[in-house]
């Protein structure tokens, strides 16, 4: 009598495989374990190197190549939102929540808030996102950051957010409590020479004003539409969609006094 055990199925490997994918995509859950497993090792290697001098702290160095292009192959599968579904089990939110006080690597930061603002379309991810004080939190703080890639990515992350109706309250009642919000946005518009970013920031002022009449009425006036006005000068050329943004946020300026004002003035 044979103590073997019997075969498995001739097209049991190829089940196993197909279990083993993430969706209809051709990466699998296994390589995105061992992906999410790099980049904790990452964020812990620069966690534990901050006691360093700001010359000799190796998280300044660029980001490894293989986790650079591993992480840029996960971003370009969240662009897929019939994947986001199958992403749930993983936790990236709440793993990238965790490392988003640690991550000093400009790219790195880049690169995470980049995939949370793709995963912010999956209405379960955004749920995690908006129910997480510290998430909110954490997100807004990078708008005071002065790395462009970062900053752009964290607008659209924060603008995708605001766009749901279920989930845009805490996102709105966090800026309100941040004094310096509006301080920052200027500054942006008024300084930075990026035109992704300008339009990007006021896409971002755009949403807001227009979901929050209390933050409309404090914001839109002299000041916001002087910053408007040399953002727009700086980006020079405006397509279609850009100027209808634009048009847009004047819009909310002539539905309020101080915005009426302020435009009676230019």
């Amino acid at each position: 009598m044979s103590t073997r055990n019997p075969s498995p199925p001739p097209d049991y490997d190829e089940n196993a495989k197909q279990l083993d994918m993430i969706g209809d995509t051709t990466y699998s859950r296994r390589w995105l374990f061992s992906l999410l497993i790099k980049f904790l090792e990452k964020v812990n290697s620069e966690t534990s190197a901050t006691w360093l001098s700001s010359e000799e702290d190796p998280s300044r160095k660029e980001l490894e190549t293989e986790l650079e292009e591993q992480l840029c192959c996960l971003w370009d599968l969240t662009v897929n939102r019939d994947v986001l579904k199958f992403l749930d089990e993983f936790e990236i939110v709440s793993i990238f929540n965790n490392a988003l006080g640690s991550v000093q690597n400009p790219r790195l930061l880049e690169i995470i808030v980049g995939i949370l603002g793709n995963l912010a379309y999956d209405p379960l991810a955004c749920r995690k996102m908006s129910e997480s004080e510290s998430f909110i939190v954490r997100v807004i703080n990078l708008l005071y950051t002065r790395d462009t890639p970062a900053l752009i990515e964290t607008c659209r992350l924060i603008q995708t957010a605001l766009a749901s109706d279920e989930y845009r309250a805490p996102w709105l009642n966090e800026i309100r409590f941040q004094t310096e919000f509006l301080e920052n946005m200027l500054f942006i518009l008024k300084s930075s020479t990026n035109a992704t970013l300008l339009i990007g920031t006021v896409r971002l002022i755009d949403v807001i004003t227009r979901e929050d009449d209390s933050l409309a009425e404090v914001w839109c006036g002299d000041r916001l539409l002087t910053a408007i006005l040399i953002a727009q000068h700086q980006m020079k050329w405006l397509h279609g969609s850009e100027v209808e943004i634009i048009h847009r946020l004047l819009y909310t300026f002539s539905s309020n006094v101080n915005g009426v004002s302020a435009l009676v003035h230019f």
